[in-house]
């Protein structure tokens, strides 16, 4: 067992959180004195803890020179500050709970400010002005104003909505002219942040063909010591060497295997037509439908079938009985054919 350093009543309830040198704290019920709660973060003795946030947060300091904050409910330490260079011995808080002064062997007092809200507003202000900037990029993008809609998306710092832009822009009329006067439109650290996005879109196969046209622009009219002087430009030069060699070898093969069936299928072609009645005659390739037969009945052979049934029966057969021949008669005969379509 090792010494308490220090104790704290809780605020809002019968809790008794305490300190010691085994660098641990722990939060004690005043009912029945059992522990609740145990936190375990510092690397040395725990020399003082007090609550803040209304009771909700522990706040400790140790002999490591570490301040460090943590929420009851969770056991987790949310926050550590470091600025002292010993031990911390002297921790109080305001009434507030807004701010927090600290004491360290190192001679030092420092006077903390919880900045908590003014952190979460800015995060606030930084998402409407996110949405705001998205809904004008959209507008821009219905506009056809690409120039414009291509600097606020390099602005946003996201390469899939700069992505989105340039799909837009393949999608339409002359699309190849329409791509080089944007893109030659750019300042030099858009066209530098544009090729830092394109080294990500040519690692994926759905994408290579917009990054591609991209690089075929910006490396036809940009001098090489004008790309050179672009922050990583070697680096980024460097990876997309091994992915466009990859896509360029996936492209040589689909264009092999294309030529291959386009060669079968004009074999294919010149064996239907010899085969046919006419050598200039195109092989119909029109698939067969259900409503087409697939055999027909030749009536004229039934019925000239049925009469030499008829005839044969009455030369040979008279003393056989005329009822008999009668259901004969009656007998249907079809013949079954193959149809000429097949």
């Amino acid at each position: 067992r090792r010494g308490v350093w220090a104790v704290c009543f809780s605020p809002v309830d019968q809790v008794l959180a305490s300190s010691s040198a085994d660098g641990m704290m722990k939060l004690w019920n005043l009912q029945d004195f059992s522990c609740l709660k145990t936190f375990e973060g510092h690397d040395a003795s725990v020399l003082k803890v007090i609550f803040v946030s209304r009771g909700s947060q522990l706040l400790t300091s140790g002999s490591d020179g570490l301040v460090k904050l943590w929420t009851i409910k969770t056991n987790e330490c949310v926050k550590t500050l470091d600025a002292h260079q010993d031990k911390v011995w002297g921790l109080h808080g305001s009434h507030k709970d807004d701010k927090i002064v600290t004491g360290s062997a190192d001679s030092n007092i420092i006077v903390w400010e919880d900045v908590t809200e003014v952190e979460l507003a800015e995060e606030q202000a930084k998402q409407e002005d996110q949405i705001l900037k998205q809904q004008e990029l959209s507008n821009l993008l219905h506009e056809k104003k690409y120039v414009k809609a291509l600097g606020l998306a390099i602005s946003l710092d996201q390469p899939h909505t700069v992505l989105t832009v340039i799909k837009a822009i393949r999608q339409s009329e002359h699309s190849r002219d329409l791509l080089e006067n944007t893109l030659l439109k750019l300042r030099v650290d858009q066209k530098e942040a544009l090729l830092r996005y394109c080294v990500v879109w040519n690692t994926n196969a759905r994408n290579c063909l917009d990054a591609q046209s991209v690089l075929q622009v910006l490396l036809t009219h940009l001098p090489p010591e004008e790309l050179l002087q672009f922050q990583g430009a070697r680096t980024h030069l460097e990876g997309l060497i091994p992915y466009t060699e990859r896509h360029v070898e996936r492209i040589d093969r689909l264009l092999q295997a294309s030529m291959f069936l386009n060669y079968m299928w004009q074999k294919m072609r010149v064996a239907g037509a010899a085969s046919s009645v006419d050598q200039d005659e195109e092989m119909d390739t029109t698939p067969l439908t259900q409503t087409q037969p697939l055999f027909f009945m030749d009536k004229d052979k039934a019925e000239g079938s049925s009469d030499e049934r008829r005839g044969s029966d009455s030369d040979g057969g008279q003393d056989e009985d005329p009822d008999c021949c009668r259901e004969e008669e009656e007998e249907e005969v079809v013949v079954m054919e193959p149809c000429p379509s097949l």
